[in-house]
């Protein structure tokens, strides 16, 4: 061996135990190997990153005696997984077992569920719709048929947090007014900075460490950037996509930039423009959602379009 080493060996048990802590560092690989059984065991709290991709094999020789592959058991509270960036895929071989054994079972999807079978039957939930479709006979077993008038439930949907995006070029045109809309009195040599980070709990109470742009608007409201300003505030937002402020007297606005895509339709094309606007302060997951039909007819007002579709290409100019 011709690299520098240390090794230690022994034949039977070897023990290492610290007062306090034990750190292990490696400059490329750290690898833990065991001929039969691995435990890890913690008295608090045991946390797993990965500045990658992370995977976990179980069952590739054999599962174990009570025929388990891979266990994964909350004591107390609950269990949550999150795919915050892309999909979320569960397949099975066989059955998938979904079970609540003393509550409910809720589905929710932002835009739809689609219940479908290898043969062609399937049942979609979607925009406010239900289509059942089956290309052999649909059959209703029920003591009692009822047919009432239309109604809607509003399901909250978690808005997940994003991690750190890729640089782009940005360009950041920001008012500010007293009403949202075109219409709104400008607030002309107002006080704002954009700080990272933590939300502020306003203008007194940011540290200069976060402080990524600082200044007066102008007689407009608008908020000038320079060419360097605009640049250090489009590497801030990449680095902290849900947390970029937007702090004037008496106001912290969350900065938040959505990328037009095709696939939009007219109902998503509103709610963004109903965000982008300000006439939302959270972008809505749905038209009917809490305040959105409201705010969809006071937009309309403020932007005199003949109808809530013209309102997003007037946000856009």
């Amino acid at each position: 061996m011709a690299d520098p080493l240390i090794m230690v060996v022994a034949r039977d048990g070897l023990g290492a135990a610290a007062g306090q802590d034990i750190q292990l560092l490696a400059g490329e690989t750290s690898s833990l190997t065991s001929g039969q059984d691995t435990q890890f065991v913690t008295g608090g709290t045991s946390r797993i990153h990965s500045g990658q991709a992370m995977g976990v094999l179980a069952g590739a020789v054999a599962s174990d005696k009570d025929g388990a592959g891979l266990e994964l058991v909350s004591a107390r509270d609950c269990v949550e997984i999150q795919a915050q960036g892309d999909e979320m895929t569960v397949q099975a071989r066989d059955e998938i077992n979904l079970i609540s054994a003393n509550a409910h079972v809720d589905w929710a999807a932002a835009k739809s569920i689609s219940l479908s079978t290898a043969d062609g039957a399937s049942v979609t939930i979607g925009g406010g719709n239900i289509t059942v479709q089956c290309p052999g006979t649909l059959r209703v077993h029920a003591g009692k048929k009822s047919l009432s008038g239309p109604q809607n439930l509003n399901y909250p949907v978690p808005k997940l947090p994003r991690s750190a995006l890729a640089e782009r070029p940005l360009q950041f045109n920001m008012r500010l007014a007293d009403t949202p809309g075109p219409n709104g009195h400008a607030l002309g040599s107002t006080p704002w900075k954009i700080v990272a980070g933590e939300k502020p709990d306003g203008l007194a109470f940011i540290d200069d460490d976060r402080l990524v742009a600082e200044g007066l608007t102008d007689d407009d409201g608008n908020v000038v950037l320079t060419t360097d300003a605009q640049e250090e505030l489009a590497a801030a937002y990449a680095a902290h996509p849900d947390g970029t402020w937007l702090v004037y007297p008496g106001h912290v606005v969350r900065i938040d930039v959505q990328t037009e895509s095709p696939e939009w339709d007219e109902k998503q094309k509103l709610l963004q423009a109903l965000h982008a606007a300000d006439f939302s302060l959270d972008l809505h997951a749905s038209v009917l959602a809490d305040g959105a039909l409201p705010q969809a007819r006071y937009a309309k007002e403020a932007f005199e379009a003949a109808a809530t579709n013209g309102i997003f290409p007037k946000v856009k100019k």
